[in-house]
């Protein structure tokens, strides 16, 4: 159904998004970030796109790979304080603080 949904909607980033999500739940990593990628390139605005961060951040936290799960932890703070203001979602971004500070060991 969400392959047929891609096919009928190839601008639209939630069938990606939902691909995504579903292929992380199947613990099919590669297949789940090659969604996460065409998703990410179908949204380039606005605070939906932290969700698409935050499934990637998850995909790789699944494959256990540290150093893209911080970096896109990174990059998903730095675009949500990009956001304007009074669309930025503050609780989403403190929760990401809260997860990078969790894997980054303190000296």
């Amino acid at each position: 159904m969400l392959l047929a949904t891609q096919r009928d909607f190839p601008v639209d980033y939630n069938p990606f998004q939902r691909l995504a999500t579903a292929y992380k739940a199947m613990r099919r990593w590669d297949d789940a970030l090659a969604q996460s990628d065409l998703a990410m390139s179908k949204i380039a605005y606005g605070p939906r796109k932290m969700l698409l961060y935050t499934t990637r951040a998850d995909i790789y936290a699944g494959k256990h790979d540290l150093a893209n799960e911080k970096r896109t932890l990174e990059e998903a703070i730095a675009f949500g304080e990009g956001i304007p203001e009074s669309q930025r979602p503050t609780r989403s971004i403190d929760a990401l603080r809260k997860r990078l500070a969790k894997l980054t060991p303190t000296p």
